[in-house]
């Protein structure tokens, strides 16, 4: 009896495995990609690796997965949308309406995510560049740094090439930073920025004149006495990481440092999120001007290019790492 195969296979791969063609058109099988010749067993939905090794089948064998797509294998948590990407330097054209084939010159570095062929991801997010807004371009880069699937270094020379996006792309570069371990931190980083507010620390360990743990704010500045991060709202829902979050915040206070909790609301109000750092900053002496919120740049960031669409046709939305960060020592599981 011929074993069910566990991933897509072709039709010569089928019947050299004993099943006869009869079989293969049955209820037993199939048609991923019709009149191609690719078959699997029924299921409710595929995943996105299934659909992509099915697709490794009707491509050129030097075709390699790119743009979101790729982005999404490099585990950024975000939806690929209904047409796969994938490049070749080769003339073959596809007509699957599932399947985007981009044609290229050279494909450059090539990697292996799950066996399957992948452009380094610079690669990938220098194809999206020209599509997205810079905030989202940023948040993506960042959430790849901080996952450690690249360096800011790397990104920053691969951005020095000439290519179509390397200029967009290396505008997003010179606003990324190492450390920023979210979208949301990313955008709110951009917003102080275009507050002309002093630029923080980012996620930084803090211990207290006893060497003990105390936490890692999203923001800190130094200098100011000042602290900000997200409160979540899944926090009033889950006691411990609520009791956490209390005790967590009461050891920072003996730091002597202003607190600051920002909300989801605090993002979609810009100009009221930097008067209310601001406002902390006063409040421990700072005695700098009050900062003057550039609009048509902050329009400029969060807008995708005039006349653009992204690969979903709408500005996609913010990338996320699949993965998630390791608990502090201290912290609630």
């Amino acid at each position: 009896m011929s074993t069910v195969p566990d991933a897509p296979f072709s039709t010569a791969s089928g019947l050299q495995a004993g099943y006869t063609y009869r079989q293969l058109t049955g209820p037993r099988f199939v048609s991923v990609h019709r009149r191609r010749g690719i078959w699997d067993v029924p299921a409710a939905s595929r995943t996105l690796l299934e659909l992509l090794a099915a697709d490794r089948l009707v491509l050129p064998s030097q075709a390699a997965i790119s743009h979101l797509t790729g982005l999404a294998l490099y585990g950024l948590e975000v939806d690929p949308g209904p047409r796969r990407h994938w490049s070749t330097s080769h003339q073959e054209t596809s007509r699957l309406r599932s399947i985007v084939l981009h044609r290229r010159q050279s494909l450059g570095e090539v990697r292996q995510i799950e066996g399957l062929p992948v452009l380094c991801a610079a690669r990938c997010l220098a194809d999206v560049a020209p599509h997205v807004s810079i905030v989202w371009l940023v948040g993506a880069g960042d959430a790849l740094i901080h996952s450690g699937v690249l360096t800011i270094g790397e990104l920053r020379e691969f951005a020095n090439g000439s290519f179509h996006g390397s200029q967009r792309l290396r505008q997003a570069v010179r606003l990324m930073r190492e450390r920023s371990a979210s979208f949301r931190e990313s955008g709110t980083r951009l917003i102080m920025a275009c507050s002309g507010l002093p630029e923080p620390e980012l996620n930084v360990r803090l211990y207290d004149a006893c060497g003990a743990f105390v936490g890692k704010p999203d923001f800190l500045w130094r200098k100011q006495s000042v602290f900000a991060e997200y409160d979540g709202w899944y926090h009033e829902r889950d006691a411990d990481q609520r009791d956490y979050d209390i005790h967590r915040m009461e050891r920072l206070r003996r730091l002597r440092l202003e607190p600051v909790t920002l909300t989801s609301s605090d993002y979609a109000r810009p100009v009221m999120l930097s008067q209310r750092l601001w406002q902390a900053f006063a409040a421990q002496g700072f005695g700098g001007e009050r900062p003057l919120f550039d609009l048509r740049q902050w329009q400029s960031w969060s807008t995708p290019p005039r006349g653009r669409r992204d690969p979903r046709r709408a500005e996609t939305p913010p990338p996320r790492l699949l993965q998630r960060n390791s608990p502090e020592p201290d912290a609630p599981r």
